[in-house]
Parts: structure tokens; sequence; C-alpha cells
């Protein structure tokens, strides 16, 4: 809301011009790594974007295949719950501008819902608290 649209001239394509991306793009790996019930495919290949990662190198830090991941990330595979928390860590330990929440997160690991959910994120642009519906 309340953003700039940037206009082709030839096309009539509008795009945003989104103020502060990288700081945006930081509060939402941080709403999906504490995100209360489980991970899906989406998220996963979020989280690896967000720290530029290639499927290969992701899967080298969570111990998985680069199929594996694909699997992940296309839905085909449950995302087992250790996985799920060994995801959720290495974003925070690797991921711009998270370190500083790693100690909230991993205490709150233990109250990750077991049950996959449909889950939306509402972010709130001024105090970044994130509220999931």
């Amino acid at each position: 809301m309340n953003i700039d649209m940037i206009r082709c001239k030839d096309c009539g394509n509008e795009d945003p011009i989104i103020p502060r991306m990288n700081e945006l793009m930081s509060v939402l790996a941080l709403a999906v790594i504490k995100k209360p019930c489980p991970l899906n495919g989406k998220e996963v290949r979020f989280l690896r974007k967000f720290l530029r990662m290639t499927a290969e190198q992701f899967a080298a830090y969570v111990d998985v295949t680069r199929h594996h991941v694909s699997k992940w990330e296309n839905g085909a595979d449950r995302i087992g719950d250790q996985s799920d928390r060994l995801i959720r860590a290495v974003a925070l330990c690797l991921g711009d501008n998270l370190k500083g929440h790693i100690e909230e997160i991993v205490r709150a690991f233990p109250d990750i819902e077991e049950t996959i959910r449909a889950i939306q994120y509402q972010i709130d642009a001024e105090t970044k608290e994130v509220q999931y519906i």
C-alpha cells in the first residue's frame, strides 16, 4: 500500500518501486522462520533464495541431496520435523540481519505445532510485528 509505481511507456506494464527491499526480505524471512507450524515447500524455496543459494548448496547445509530439496520445494515430499528445524536454524544463522533472533526462535522450537496448515502472514510495516492468521 502507498508505494510508487513505474510504468513502461511502450507496453503500459506497471511495476512497484519497493523501498528498503533488503529490509523487507529480512522481515519476511523472519516471519517464515517464526511460523508456529511446519514449513511448506514454498517457504523452503523462499528461505533458500533469501540465502542466495542453489538447491545443491542448500542441500549441503541440511545434509540431503538437491533432489530432496527439489521434492520439498515442489510439495512432492514432506519436510521432516528435524529438517524443518535445521532449515530454520540455517536461515537464522546465515541470513542477513537475522542473527539477533537466534535465541528467541530456537527457544520456540518445542512449540512448533505438528499439524501442517495453510497460514497467512500479516506484517505491520511500522513495528515489523507479525501475526499468523
